[in-house]
């Protein structure tokens, strides 16, 4: 009974450290069985730490790769509803199904806040025919739309990350985009 074990223990926090402990190192930094079935929450949370390390000069402690993991599973969760949003307008602005639209978009967690610049070849070929420029101006306006409601997301998600780092939020927002958070 692991309750016991924890009764000695003052606080929530240091009884979540003491659990940490016994999380192996794989499952927190996203390099374990999850990431291997490709989860996008595995795949971004494992590059970013990676790439956190590389800007701290040394690897993220389990409890700082447990709360990063948690981080990039919250602000995922936000890429979906703008993911979902973006395909919406998009389905309205050229009149192909939702499914033939987000088959066109990249994984999510991989790709350019998960969505690549330039759809209108996908779309034209969806259509069989080349996009009018209703539809393009459509589709740029539902790009720009997409990108400024994820902005303020990936400002917090920055934040957050500073806090849980100590590295400024300046050098943690360019590493972000690349790894399609």
């Amino acid at each position: 009974m692991i309750a016991p074990r924890f009764a000695a223990v003052p606080c929530r926090a240091a009884a979540l450290a003491v659990a940490l402990v016994f999380i192996p190192a794989a499952v927190v930094l996203g390099t374990g069985p999850v990431a291997a079935q490709g989860s996008p929450a595995a795949s971004s949370s494992g590059a970013l730490a990676e790439a956190l390390a590389v800007e701290l000069g040394r690897p993220l402690t389990p409890p700082e790769g447990w709360a990063l993991q948690q981080t990039v599973v919250d602000h995922l969760g936000k890429v979906r509803q703008a993911r979902a949003a973006y395909v919406e307008r998009l389905t309205v602005a050229t009149g192909l199904a939702a499914d033939t639209v987000e088959s066109a978009l990249p994984p999510l967690g991989r790709g350019t806040f998960s969505a690549p610049r330039d759809l209108r070849p996908a779309m034209a070929a969806g259509l069989g025919r080349p996009l009018a420029v209703a539809e393009e101006q459509a589709m740029a306006a539902a790009e720009a739309d997409r990108i400024a409601a994820l902005q303020p997301h990936r400002q917090a998600l920055a934040d957050r990350l500073a806090v849980l780092t100590g590295l400024a939020p300046e050098r943690i927002l360019p590493l972000l985009p690349g790894l399609g958070l």
